[in-house]
């Protein structure tokens, strides 16, 4: 097979990019960096090598540098690409004839420029680099042009002048259609797939570290992000620090390269299990997320539209399905809501009053300590058990301090009778709950002798105190003359959960029992399991009032309200999936779409890490609702 269409002669030189020309003279190019260009004529001694990616100007440069140091006839211009140029190189053709042309005295050389060198065998670089030395002894110069991935003769000059892609784009400032077309080749190289992938990362985060990916849990390589800057000096990397800028990249024409990558990206976690779409859809949003907490809103929003999108392919395979927070009133209560309310169902709250009056009073809400110390008409005074927090005991506004208090069965038996508060409590449960350790005589002795310190401490001065109640084998405390937090706080929530009375009614109630709830029962005391068992339940009651309080203010058109009551019941208790997914439908209706994709981030990684298990369909489809933004 014939060379000649390896080497170009003069008339391809001149039709060279279809520029008009003089004769004589190269066709006209865009000037490429004087800088580049002294660089080269200082480096005349040595081959050049344009080490750049395609389309980044490398062409241009040889050019401007070829028109600034000689004459058209004083340059060979080699077009590696042609057909045969492989096999002519390979056989020893192609050596042949260019001596031979360079021999001839018609046509004396000073400059060979080889074009597009690609990838040669071992055999093959060896002998090019030996034909390259001997035009460097025979004082012609030598340009190369190749691209990094295919660089074959790294190892055979080392002695050269290197010039690489970013040296030739750092100071253009380049239209976005020839920055995509520059990136449509890099991801269609032949290069490790680990820098494709790490570059598509890079170009979706916009600017950053490489080690914030790593915090994201993608498993970068360690300098991996000095590959990315060799084949794509597009970005711009420190290789010290990690630092990386791709602001201004087309992201919309390189959507396709993108959820590839961020597809592939090596990641732990629970994203095998799920799908290549659902997969990118996550990430896509996960990277949103990331962004918009670092104020990089404008990328935030382009990953979200490109999320989005996603989920318009009707053949995409992805359950698209209808969110049930469309309209907040819809939410209801799950499992764990209703095992919280078991003991709020009709047990009779007042069935044990013994008149309306002893009702009405038990019903007067608890205030703050100003109001509820008020002067009472009434006698006895008035005797107040709170529970909630601190363990404290008010008789007529004072609070009770004694010695006797202090011991601990005191305040056990007080504690377990406060806690069923109206219900009379058996005997022998009481002698199994505080003296476990104890056989029945024992514990039964015991049971008086502290049975009367506490009626000795509550009474004072009456031999028999009114505020206990030992009957038949049953123990309570008197509701006509007794208030305790936890029953008021029973009260409140049934009105509140069950929506009873007027929104005024509920929405002063809410505000009562969010003042009323001091913290856990008992917190900072040591307690037996009944007590434990009580706190669990009290909280999840109050996660409860949370969330009907956030939905009634959502309805009432109170957005802010609505977060803040649903931002209370997730940081009461960030365990229970229905509580992220009232706030996230709260974040969203209040225009917070970012702060409910991060929401439904920590509710998966909790879900995750804690349990092992993927968000419910419910939560998920509020999720794709707030990617897509149907309202």
């Amino acid at each position: 097979m014939s060379v000649s269409v390896a080497i170009q002669d003069q008339r391809s030189v001149k039709t060279f990019k279809q520029g008009g020309e003089i004769s004589g003279q190269f066709p006209l190019v865009p000037l490429a960096d004087y800088r580049l260009i002294e660089l080269m004529r200082s480096n005349q001694g040595v081959p050049c090598f344009i080490c750049a990616p395609q389309k980044t100007g490398r062409t241009s440069l040889a050019l401007n540098y070829a028109q600034h140091q000689y004459t058209l006839d004083e340059v060979l211009w080699i077009d590696a690409t042609a057909d045969g140029f492989s096999d002519a190189v390979n056989g020893g053709s192609f050596f042949e004839h260019l001596e031979r042309q360079i021999a001839n005295s018609l046509s004396l050389y000073r400059l060979v420029i080889i074009d597009n060198l690609p990838w040669l065998s071992e055999r093959q670089a060896s002998r090019f680099s030996d034909w390259i030395d001997q035009l460097i002894a025979d004082e012609v110069e030598v340009i190369v042009i190749t691209t990094p991935h295919e660089d074959c003769l790294y190892n055979h000059q080392s002695d050269r002048l290197l010039i690489e892609g970013g040296a030739l784009i750092v100071s253009q400032k380049w239209p976005k259609d020839r920055l995509a077309d520059c990136l449509h080749s890099f991801f269609n190289a032949p290069i490790p797939q680990e820098t494709h992938i790490l570059a598509a990362l890079m170009m979706a985060m916009g600017r950053g570290v490489v080690d914030s990916l790593r915090e994201l849990h993608y498993q970068i390589p360690a300098n991996s992000h000095a590959q990315v800057k060799r084949y794509c000096p597009f970005i711009e990397i420190d290789e010290v620090t990690g630092y990386f800028n791709t602001r201004g990249f087309p992201l919309k024409e390189l959507s396709a390269y993108l959820i590839e990558g961020i597809d592939q990206a090596p990641r732990g976690g629970l994203d095998a299990q799920m799908t290549g779409l659902e997969r990118s859809f996550e990430r896509l949003t996960q990277l949103s997320v990331h962004l918009f907490e670092n104020s990089e809103r404008e990328q935030s929003q382009l990953l979200l539209e490109l999320a989005g999108s996603l989920l318009t392919c009707d053949d995409a395979g992805y359950p698209l399905t209808t969110s049930p927070f469309n309209q907040t009133e819809t939410i209801t209560i799950n499992t764990e809501r209703n095992v919280a309310m078991t003991a709020l169902e009709p047990q009779g709250f007042f069935e044990n009053y013994e008149d309306e009056r002893s009702r009405s009073e038990a019903m007067a809400p608890i205030h703050e300590e100003a109001d509820i110390f008020s002067e009472l008409q009434d006698e006895p005074e008035q005797l107040i058990v709170r529970l909630f927090g601190d363990f404290k005991v008010f008789k007529g506004g004072k609070r009770l301090e004694g010695k006797q208090l202090q011991r601990s069965k005191v305040r056990a038996l007080l504690i377990h009778l406060a806690l069923n508060m109206g219900r009379g409590v058996p005997r022998d449960y009481l002698l199994e709950r505080i003296w476990p350790e104890k056989d029945y005589s024992h514990a039964k002795d015991n049971f008086y002798s502290t049975w009367s310190m506490l009626n000795s401490m509550l009474s004072k001065d009456t031999k028999t105190s009114p505020y206990l109640s030992n009957k038949q084998g049953l123990c309570r405390l008197e509701p006509k003359y007794v208030l305790t937090d936890v029953h008021e706080f029973e009260r409140l929530s049934k009105a509140v959960i069950f929506q009873q009375g007027s929104v005024a009614d509920r929405v002063d109630a809410i505000y009562r029992l969010e003042q009323l709830y001091r913290g856990d029962i008992m917190s900072g005391t040591h307690i037996d399991t009944y007590v434990q068992a009580a706190q669990c339940r009290y909280r999840a009651i109050l996660v409860d009032v949370m969330i009907e309080a956030s939905l009634l203010f959502s309805r009432e058109g109170n957005d802010t309200n609505a977060v803040w009551f649903a931002r209370k019941a997730y940081d009461t208790d960030p365990t229970r999936e229905d509580v992220y997914r009232t706030l996230m439908a709260m974040q969203d209706k209040a225009g917070q779409r970012t702060s409910a994709l991060k929401t439904y981030f920590d509710c998966k990684r909790f879900l995750s890490e804690e349990l092992g298990i993927l968000p419910s369909q419910k939560t998920i489809a509020l999720y794709q609702e707030l990617v897509l933004d149907r309202r």
